[in-house]
């Protein structure tokens, strides 16, 4: 779900003062904001849903209760109790019609004073007006973005595109740059090695390992070729296996792997 984050105007709120401990009734109202003056408009609020007003702080949320809802208003009582002495904000998130959540979120709108300090206190409604949107140039609300039309995703990152970027987009952007800060890089190696040899046969362990910066990578395919015997292993980042290998003669061996368009190689393993 997408959230819409918007801070209201501070258009006819004056701070409103209660001494901690004492609950007070809010009055809240919502509107579309117009570019000339006295053009404002109620924010309908039927068809929304999940609506939900809270007194904020700058580390505690409270919210308000009773709420009662007509047209662009809502109404509760806010309690106060559990607010520590300071200046509060009003948060308002619904979720309109078109199933967009939004939240309206406005800052110093009620202080909270100390009972030795009765100064400003007032015995009325709390009262906000919080405006949700603007009007376009030319006159005409701002409508709510519909699912789907909300975002026309790019096909490719722009640094003066104001768009959404599809997934894969940014996703193939930061592989890139991990491969070029962290390249892949595959290790192997055989035991026991040569030198250590006896008989006319030997049985081998070829161990190997995908990783960037020191962390496993699944690579895509790991091929083992030892003298026209070959073994392809999938989606595997580090492993062991065995070969029977003749002592006589010349021996060699590699291992490569393949991640996407990486193709990695361990060289040549051995000579003898």
């Amino acid at each position: 779900m997408n959230m819409n984050n918007h801070c209201a105007y501070n258009e006819g709120n004056d701070i409103f003062h209660v001494v901690g401990g004492n609950d007070f009734p809010i009055r809240i109202y919502l509107w579309s904001k117009g570019l000339t003056f006295g053009q404002d408009r109620a924010y309908e609020l039927e068809g929304c849903s999940e609506i939900m007003a809270k007194v904020v702080g700058s580390d505690r949320k409270v919210a308000v209760k009773a709420q009662f809802v007509t047209t662009n208003e809502i109404r509760g009582l806010v309690e106060t109790g559990s607010l520590p002495i300071g200046d509060y904000g009003v948060e308002v998130v619904f979720v309109n019609g078109s199933g967009i959540k939004k939240r309206i979120l406005q800052h110093g709108v009620i202080r909270v004073a100390p009972c030795n300090d009765a100064s400003g206190v007032q015995e009325d409604s709390c009262i906000v007006n919080l405006y949700v949107d603007k009007e376009r140039s030319g006159g005409g609300d701002v409508p709510d973005p519909t699912p789907g039309e909300s975002c026309k995703p790019d096909s490719e990152l722009s640094e003066t595109s104001e768009n959404c970027v599809q997934n894969r987009v940014v996703t193939g952007a930061i592989r890139e740059l991990q491969d070029y800060c962290f390249p892949t890089s595959l290790e192997a190696s055989i035991s026991p090695s040569s030198a250590e040899w006896t008989g006319n046969s030997v049985e081998v362990s070829v161990s190997f390992r995908v990783f960037r910066n020191s962390k496993p990578v699944v690579a895509d395919t790991v091929q083992i070729q030892f003298n026209g015997e070959t073994k392809t292993l999938e989606k595997v980042a580090e492993g062991t296996e065995k070969f029977t290998l003749s002592t006589q003669g010349y021996k060699s061996g590699s291992v490569t792997a393949k991640k996407g368009s990486t193709a990695l190689s361990s060289g040549l393993l051995w000579l003898l």
